[in-house]
C-alpha cells in the first residue's frame, strides 16, 4: 500500500479512460457496439443515419457532436505511454 510518494512511484503513475473506441468486429456486442458501427448498419440499411434528438435548447437536433477513436490508434497512445514517450 502507497501512503505517499516512495521512491518516486506516484511519478510514474497514469490514468487512461477512454470513451467512444470503435474497430472491427464489434458486430458480438450486439446494441453495445459502438455508434459509429451502428451507423454503419444504418447507412448500408437505409442509406442515411437516424441521429439523436436534442434535450438541450442550445443544440439544435442534428448539431451535437461527439468524438470518436478507432481501436488502433487507442492502443498507440498506450503504448507510447508504456514506452515513456507520452
Amino acid at each position: 500500500m502507497i501512503s505517499g510518494d516512495e521512491g518516486g512511484v506516484l511519478d510514474k503513475l497514469i490514468g487512461i479512460k477512454f470513451f467512444n473506441i470503435f474497430g472491427a468486429n464489434e458486430y458480438h456486442k450486439g446494441e453495445m457496439r459502438s455508434v459509429v458501427a451502428k451507423a454503419f448498419d444504418q447507412i448500408q440499411k437505409d442509406g442515411k443515419i437516424r441521429l439523436f434528438k436534442s434535450y438541450r435548447p442550445d443544440y439544435k437536433d442534428g448539431e451535437q457532436v461527439r468524438d470518436f477513436l478507432y481501436v488502433k490508434d487507442a492502443v498507440a497512445v498506450v503504448y507510447e505511454f508504456m514506452q515513456g514517450k507520452g
